[in-house]
């Protein structure tokens, strides 16, 4: 293992084994001597200074969690150990980040396009509104059940027509109707167009 100037790794490893008042003095030894480093390394990896610590301490919780359940096999220095475990968690978390932004940026945009689209079908709406006041009740009719797509047939049986072909004749009467509105009202052409 490798000295640390004070106490070496294999000696920090035992405290923490032991628990208790030991552990509490390797764990205030080790933040004593990586806290800064730790958290600089972060600050340099866009994380900022309060998620840099909270990162640390969650480290050194992984770190004494694996001590203490001998995962932690004296591979690499504690040093190493709990810089790499620190460095996973930040990028874990950076990256979930990331895709939250990526989200909301998703969710933003879908409600922007979501107001334009309620604004552009009210608009819409209302337009329709004003030619169909303007037609007579059963090109209303007509139209109505055609634009929900009911067949020929179906309008003929609903309004009581004879044939199909007075329905569609209907049908094409009142289109040209609202047509020749909309040349004669230029203001309700911009409201649906």
């Amino acid at each position: 293992m490798i000295r640390r100037g004070g106490i070496e790794d294999v000696e920090l490893i035992k405290m923490i084994m032991q628990g208790s008042q030991e552990m509490n003095r390797a764990i205030e030894y080790i933040l004593s001597k990586q806290a800064c480093k730790i958290q600089d390394y972060l600050m340099k990896q866009n994380c900022g200074k309060e998620e840099a610590e909270d990162v640390l301490y969650e480290g050194l919780s992984v770190f004494i969690m694996n001590v203490r359940s001998r995962k932690f096999l004296g591979e690499s220095s504690i040093n190493t150990y709990i810089t790499g475990i620190c460095k996973r968690i930040w990028f874990k978390k950076f990256n979930k980040m990331l895709l939250h932004k990526k989200w909301k940026e998703i969710e933003l945009r879908e409600l922007d396009r979501t107001y334009e689209e309620n604004e552009i079908s009210s608009e819409l709406t209302q337009g329709l509104e004003i030619l169909m006041t303007n037609l007579k009740d059963k090109c209303r009719e007509v139209l109505k059940l055609w634009s929900l797509s009911y067949s020929m047939e179906e309008i003929r049986d609903k309004l009581g027509y004879n044939k199909i072909q007075v329905v569609v004749n209907k049908k094409n009467l009142c289109l040209k109707e609202l047509r020749q509105q909309l040349t004669d009202n230029p203001k309700l052409k911009d409201l649906i167009i």
